[in-house]
């Protein structure tokens, strides 16, 4: 998968930090499962201010990719740089500046909504005061105030992926991954969430499996409609760029 922006490159000797690197970017990265290829040889490049959406089928490698720019698993060749930060010699950096919610994360649902986003905000050093600020904060973002103090059991699916969402969010990264977050969701949901998403200052990763029945025509959005040739070698994509006006297409190999 090898995606071309006009975005400089940003990158800095010696593996350092460059406050001006593009928020993603990856060169010929790999990742093999033993004798398995996951990845092979993607290299894309996303400038801060935008939001990268990720489409593909199951065992595309979305996921794979998600986890070797979150620093939980090495990647087997190349190398992936995350809002400036090597993802493998400098993983503390590039996690202080991430939030993520995956396919399976869960919530407490004997706690309310509010009393979830209040305990992550602790248990990441946030005193008391700020915690319930912060938590306040995030309920008003997404439309979840008036069932704040309900338990977490008794919110609807949308609901409770908006506070997945949400607590993903309480320490401010500066990138989000969703990972197939928006799973089992109706589309005008989706379509609700992601207008809430838009309104946040934060740069966003989004994957969702091919045959999605929302068109994601969010400004600035850049997505990479991802296919695994039935020879397994190598990925094809297309990239589309939606500018608020029209859709750029363009196929890269």
């Amino acid at each position: 998968m090898t995606v071309l922006t006009t975005a400089p490159s940003g990158r800095s000797a010696g593996g350092g930090h460059d406050p001006e690197a593009p928020m993603i970017e990856a060169v010929d990265v790999g990742k093999r499962f033993g004798s398995v290829p996951a990845l092979e040889s993607v290299s894309l490049r996303v400038p801060r201010g935008s939001i990268l959406g990720l489409l593909g089928h199951n065992g595309a490698g979305k996921t794979t990719l998600v986890n070797v720019l979150t620093a939980m698993q090495p990647a087997s060749s190349g190398t992936a740089r995350v809002a400036g930060f090597d993802v493998a010699t400098r993983p503390k950096e590039v996690r202080k500046r991430i939030g993520l919610t995956g396919q399976f994360a869960a919530v407490d649902e004997q706690i309310s909504g509010r009393d979830n986003l209040v305990m992550l905000a602790r248990l990441l050093g946030a005193d008391s005061a700020r915690a319930k600020a912060r938590a306040d904060e995030l309920l008003e973002a997404f439309d979840l105030t008036g069932a704040a103090a309900r338990r977490a059991k008794t919110y609807s699916g949308g609901m409770r992926r908006r506070l997945l969402i949400a607590r993903g969010l309480v320490h401010s990264p500066r990138l989000v991954l969703l990972d197939e977050a928006f799973e089992r969701l109706d589309d005008p949901t989706i379509a609700r969430m992601l207008g809430l998403l838009v309104d946040l200052d934060m740069d966003w990763l989004i994957t969702w499996p091919s045959g999605w029945g929302v068109s994601p025509k969010i400004p600035k959005m850049h997505i990479y409609d991802v296919l695994r040739p039935r020879s397994g070698h190598g990925i094809a994509c297309t990239h589309t760029t939606w500018d608020g006006v029209g859709l750029e297409r363009g196929d890269v190999r």
